[in-house]
């Protein structure tokens, strides 16, 4: 089952997300929601996309989200609120597609994305990351990704 809210300008929150079970695809950017993305999100295990850019929630990304396992997308973009650390997602070895982008993501870059091998788009950009970003920390990436944008991380 796919659920695609894109531009519906829906408001409210999102606490009963995880409700809604047997989602595969999950798509609710250019909203109008309030509140946090929810740890219910977790619940959801068998998405395989997750697209959520623009809709203005705010807050981290629910540490529970590296419970979807399945994933093969995941997409979370503009989210409003205080600094948060990067994600844990070393378990979602098929991730093809891993955008973060303006989400007030702080700390280092995860040394784990290298075991991402099937990724293939990784988007960082607009967030507070700091570390170094070459071949050594992300081995054999420098063929495999189509589409590597760190132009916009705040290196140290």
């Amino acid at each position: 089952m796919d659920r695609d809210l894109v531009f519906n300008q829906l408001s409210g929150n999102l606490s009963h997300l995880g409700n809604l079970s047997n989602l595969e695809k999950l798509h609710l950017s250019s909203n109008n929601f309030t509140g946090e993305l929810p740890e219910t999100l977790s619940r959801l295990t068998t998405l395989q996309e997750v697209v959520i850019e623009g809709s203005g929630l705010s807050g981290q990304i629910p540490s529970g989200i590296s419970a979807l396992h399945n994933l093969k997308e995941l997409i979370i973009s503009d989210l409003n609120g205080p600094d948060s650390t990067f994600p844990r997602l070393d378990n979602m070895t098929g991730l093809k597609t891993l955008i973060l982008r303006s989400c007030n993501i702080n700390n280092t870059i995860p040394q784990y994305l290298a075991n991402l091998t099937q990724l293939k788009v990784l988007d960082l950009g607009f967030n507070k990351l700091s570390g170094k970003v070459t071949a050594e920390g992300l081995p054999g990436y420098e063929y495999m990704l189509e589409f590597f944008n760190i132009l916009y991380i705040i290196l140290l």
